[in-house]
């Protein structure tokens, strides 16, 4: 979180907030229409070596409680990353995570693999996984027969309603904004209390 002071006090505070998951399960297509919702700038694609970050930002048009902006940063990883390293940097110091998790049958086992490397970037940055506002996106659930979540919860170990969870399919990426509408309502509730 970045606090910016203005003329007469806080002017904005500023957030990162992350989409996380495996390569292919769906991370730029959610970017992309959570900036179309949000009516932001399209994403920009930033390229450093091999390793390929797309980025929006915008303003939320609600305030705070006292009245201060809150600008929100979206990122994203796409492509394999070479190295754990490059997930590691992008969740360092993040207000909030969405972990997507594409259900698909045969790319499973790839967010399995995903969602522990999360755990282990988040804890050598200083943090638990658990304390930043998080939710999980079980993504394309059309592409699995008979996708139930709450077998989901449990195949991962998370247990059913200690986490904010949503399911989207192919065609509907963003779902209205609810995985990462919910992480922004952690944040903003977050940021209250402290200012309380």
């Amino acid at each position: 979180m970045n606090v910016v002071a203005g003329g007469e006090g806080v002017a904005e505070v500023s957030v990162k907030l992350v989409i996380a998951g495996a390569p292919g399960s769906g991370k730029r297509s959610i970017l992309e229409a959570v900036a179309a919702r949000v009516d932001a700038p399209p994403p920009r694609s930033y390229r450093a070596g091999p390793l390929h970050v797309l980025r929006t930002l915008w303003r939320d048009p609600r305030p705070l409680d006292d009245g201060t902006s809150l600008v929100v940063a979206l990122l994203t990883l796409e492509g394999p990353a070479p190295y754990n390293a490059a997930e590691e940097l992008l969740v360092r110091d993040a207000d909030g995570i969405v972990f997507v998790i594409d259900v698909e049958p045969d790319r499973l086992q790839g967010a399995w693999e995903s969602l522990l490397k999360l755990s282990d970037n988040t804890r050598r940055g200083g943090y638990d996984l658990r304390a930043v506002p998080l939710a999980l996106q079980y993504h394309r659930a059309d592409r699995h027969h008979g996708f139930e979540p709450a077998r989901m919860d449990e195949w991962l170990g998370v247990p059913t309603g200690t986490v904010p969870r949503f399911v989207t399919s192919s065609s509907s990426p963003d779902l209205e904004g609810m995985a990462i509408d919910s992480v922004i309502a952690q944040i903003r509730r977050r940021i209250n209390q402290q200012e309380a």
